[in-house]
């Protein structure tokens, strides 16, 4: 791991704290879940596009963060960001973009906890053992993210500030800045101890 790599950690705390914000505001209302028609008639999605452009973003970086953490390179990285860009926007022109996000956020979810419970299972005292805990923070951002998206509603619906769909967005956008937080540590502590 080079320290001049750890700029991946920073976008992605930078792209969490966005998608937070943007939690915050959905679920006050401020950002509105309503699909309104264009005058050609079509449905607007704009709306839902301000969920998914940070939420792909987060989800770039964080393939991004697993090819760095094993030493691969920026080519390596472009595959698995293709294909995030791909699934996550070819959905939002199908539809289907909701059960895409969900779907992809577990098995990133799924991927990461395995990772930081390892690291937790070997690292008992130190640095090692914050950047596990750090880990485990970002872990739980990717699990906000399934709990963000399965509340986001498929029909035109306003969010009432309060309800279950709203507190779920406030959730998410709570465990993404956790998660920043996690990323902004792991890259401290990368940046402090790395050799190279």
């Amino acid at each position: 791991m080079e320290k001049k790599k750890t700029v991946v950690h920073i976008l992605g705390a930078i792209f969490l704290v966005w998608f937070a914000i943007v939690m915050f505001r959905v679920a006050s209302g401020s950002i509105s879940m309503l699909l309104p028609f264009k005058e050609n008639g079509a449905v607007d999605f704009s709306n839902r596009f301000k969920l998914l452009i940070p939420y792909a973003l987060c989800m770039v970086v964080f393939a991004g963060l697993i090819v760095i953490l094993n030493d691969g390179e920026f080519m390596e990285w472009l595959p698995s960001a293709g294909i995030i860009l791909g699934l996550t926007f070819g959905g939002a022109l199908i539809g289907f973009y909701k059960y895409i996000c969900v779907l992809l956020s577990l098995v990133y979810a799924v991927w990461w906890l395995i990772a930081s419970f390892r690291n937790l299972k070997s690292a008992w005292d130190g640095p090692a053992f914050i950047m596990a805990l750090c880990r485990i923070c970002l872990t739980a951002a990717i699990c906000g993210f399934v709990l963000g998206w399965a509340a986001v509603p498929t029909e035109s619906v306003e969010i009432v500030a309060g309800s279950a769909q709203a507190q779920s967005f406030t959730v998410a956008g709570i465990l993404a800045l956790g998660g920043a937080g996690g990323l902004v540590g792991e890259a401290f502590l990368w940046i402090k101890y790395c050799e190279y």
